[in-house]
């Protein structure tokens, strides 16, 4: 029986144990087989472009505001997919932190959602 067990470590940092810097920019690219978990602080307007997405894979990415009035938009490989919001609104208030937690339906086709921390 202990040949069937799975731990974490046998998993890979694709899923457990890693998270991911994204360099802010004008396209921001989310590589789906890098990390559980990115981190972003937008220095403009964005755009979270998922690149290598498996069906059923759930994603975090932490976006935190810069006190601009930056919007977010998506895009998988670089071209329109269908992305439907479930809940919330991104908060681009100074340092406010955004969880985006975006589940992949379909190749092209992913639902998330938007919260910030409870004050």
């Amino acid at each position: 029986m202990a040949q069937t067990l799975v731990r974490s470590g046998m998993m890979g940092a694709d899923l457990f144990g890693s998270t991911t810097a994204v360099t802010p920019g004008a396209i921001n690219n989310i590589d789906f087989s890098l990390s559980p978990v990115f981190t972003l602080t937008p220095n403009q307007n964005s755009t979270l472009n998922i690149t290598n997405a498996e069906i059923g894979i759930v994603k975090d990415v932490i976006v935190t505001g810069s006190g601009n009035a930056y919007t977010l938009s998506f895009t998988v490989d670089g071209v329109a997919g269908t992305f439907n919001k479930i809940s919330g609104t991104y908060d681009d208030t100074a340092s406010t932190k955004n969880l985006i937690q975006i589940v992949c339906v379909n190749t092209t086709e992913f639902w998330y959602t938007i919260s910030q921390i409870a004050t």
